[in-house]
């Protein structure tokens, strides 16, 4: 969603991508055309401090009237209801009323959301302003999630692991062919955030120059219960069973693992059906 709310004194405009929830900017004409990025978790808005605002790079410097200009919102569903009006009157108006003064302050607002929730549920539920998400939702892009780019993953793989092998100092560190091929086999229903941190935990643990598929760790996944359950506890196994060698068949302790068993009971089961 890209909310534009100004009118540019010398004609020029910032040019913005939303990638993986980050910026990329082209500087305009007001504090070098950078959007500032608030995250606006429900952690961060705490009942205590809503009408005076809780520190630098919060959501309230909308409000408050600290004229900060072109802003990033991060989790824009998160922005609890009572706040909702404020910032819709903020947009709406171009005008706000510090708190302890009286005297309106006039803001020059860009402004870009984003949320990985439904906002039109949430409208239906009441848990969202209807006249808030038209005003913020002029422009809406959507990014699928990771599972359906896949041809992404090597890309933003290779991302992290430039930053996590600077970070701790292990330079000289590469995916193996094997390591790269099992990142992109996986569904990642963690999206970005879980490939990140799937990164730096392989960078911290791992003592050598490659990172191989036994360097990765995953969550269980399991099969679609819908086409499990319709036999025996035997035909279910099977399913399984097969399912995730069909996924990962050279890796048998990582496929034991998701089942939740040792690799010989594993071995014991593919002998016993014949896998």
């Amino acid at each position: 969603m890209i909310e534009r709310q100004a009118q540019r004194h010398h004609g020029a405009h910032t040019n913005v991508a939303l990638v993986h929830g980050r910026l990329l900017y082209r500087p305009a004409d007001s504090e070098n055309g950078r959007f500032r990025r608030i995250q606006n978790g429900r952690e961060s808005v705490h009942p205590q401090h809503a009408d005076v605002g809780d520190g630098e790079g919060s959501v309230h410097e909308v409000i408050r009237g600290k004229a900060v200009l072109p802003q990033f919102l991060d989790e824009i569903g998160n922005l609890p209801l009572h706040l909702q009006p404020k910032l819709l009157s903020a947009l709406e108006n171009r005008v706000v009323t510090p708190i302890g003064s009286n005297k309106p302050v006039p803001v020059d607002v860009r402004l870009i959301c984003a949320t990985n929730q439904d906002l039109d549920q949430m409208v239906a539920s009441g848990t969202f302003r209807e006249d808030l998400l038209y005003r913020i939702n002029t422009i809406h892009i959507e990014i699928p999630p990771l599972r359906e780019r896949k041809e992404d993953i090597t890309a933003i793989a290779r991302y992290f692991l430039s930053i996590y092998a600077n970070k701790y100092r292990k330079p000289d560190i590469e995916f193996s062919p094997a390591g790269l091929a099992k990142l992109n086999g996986y569904q990642w229903p963690g999206n970005v955030r879980e490939l990140q941190h799937t990164i730096e935990r392989a960078v911290i643990l791992c003592d050598k120059k490659e990172l191989k598929p036994d360097d990765f760790f995953f969550k269980p996944t399991l099969p679609d219960m819908n086409d499990i359950f319709n036999g025996t506890i035997e035909d279910m196994e099977i399913k399984m069973i097969t399912r995730l060698l069909q996924k990962d068949s050279q890796n048998l302790s990582d496929v034991a693992d998701q089942l939740g068993i040792t690799r010989q009971t594993l071995y014991n089961k593919m002998k016993k059906y014949n896998l």
